[in-house]
């Protein structure tokens, strides 16, 4: 994660302040501290915030929306009547699917059975989880023969997804209704900061001191249009880049006062 590559992408990101850092023992430093946010997180992870909770909301509407809109059918509209044309397509799809996974399973069965295992499965019979699969057997034609076609139910797997996707779509515009007051702004002081407030607040600010020409520091926010900036500030957004954390200026000063506030003792 934080290799010396790394290393050297958030010296160029944080500029003059880390100019003459060494590159292995800033990557060093990084990936220790980078060890114990994962150990911290794990341990000690914590519900989800009410504000996480909407965003998580807010991603799941908009996808499932945007495969509504593709299907060509909205929160109550039925597939096969709005777009038979793609029904059938997608239908026709999920046939050759189910019938791969069911020819390998059926094999896999027979091979089980061949070496007389204890455990077999005498052929798998569900191509979609919960429906199982039917033999239809034609009746004798002229020559006295017989055809068996396998019915996997792939109609009825095709309407389910879809309508488990609209459901998707009202759970979560139900949920957002119902968060009328988010804690956007509140930190409850318990049995210790979360991971990634101590990761801002205390973590990075150390190593950053341990390397750099001057001490951590945010600069004041009103000087500039509302938003924290500075060499501090680009350390912070470029490490936490390389652990795929996406965050604003604003906030990242917001975390590091929330810490300093609450457990920099």
């Amino acid at each position: 994660m934080f290799n010396q590559e790394a290393a050297q992408k958030i010296i160029d990101a944080t500029g003059a302040p880390l100019t003459n850092a060494d590159v292995g023992t800033l990557a060093t430093d990084l990936q220790d501290v980078a060890d114990s946010y994962d150990i911290w997180r794990i341990a000690f992870k914590t519900p989800p915030t009410e504000k996480q909770r909407r965003e998580s909301f807010e991603k799941i509407k908009r996808a499932a929306e945007g495969l509504l809109k593709a299907l060509e059918v909205g929160t109550e509209g039925n597939l096969q009547n709005n777009s038979p044309h793609l029904c059938r397509a997608i239908t026709q799809q999920a046939r050759r699917h189910a019938e791969g996974l069911y020819n390998d399973n059926k094999q896999k069965a027979q091979r089980q059975k061949a070496q007389r295992q204890k455990k077999y499965v005498e052929g798998f019979v569900e191509g979609f989880p919960g429906l199982r699969v039917t033999p239809f057997t034609s009746k004798s034609d002229a020559d006295g023969k017989k055809l068996t076609v396998m019915f996997y139910q792939e109609s009825t797997a095709v309407r389910q997804a879809v309508e488990g996707v609209q459901r998707l779509v009202i759970w979560a515009k139900s949920g957002l209704e119902e968060m009328a007051s988010p804690d956007w702004e509140q930190w409850k002081v318990g049995e210790g900061p979360s991971a990634e407030l101590w990761l801002i607040g205390k973590g990075l600010p150390t190593v950053y001191n341990k390397h750099a020409d001057k001490p951590f520091a945010i600069l004041n926010p009103w000087d500039t249009k509302g938003e924290a900036y500075g060499n501090s500030i680009q350390f912070i957004q470029a490490c936490l880049c390389t652990l795929d954390i996406t965050m604003k200026p604003d906030a990242i000063a917001r975390q590091y006062g929330r810490y300093r506030e609450s457990w920099d003792n």
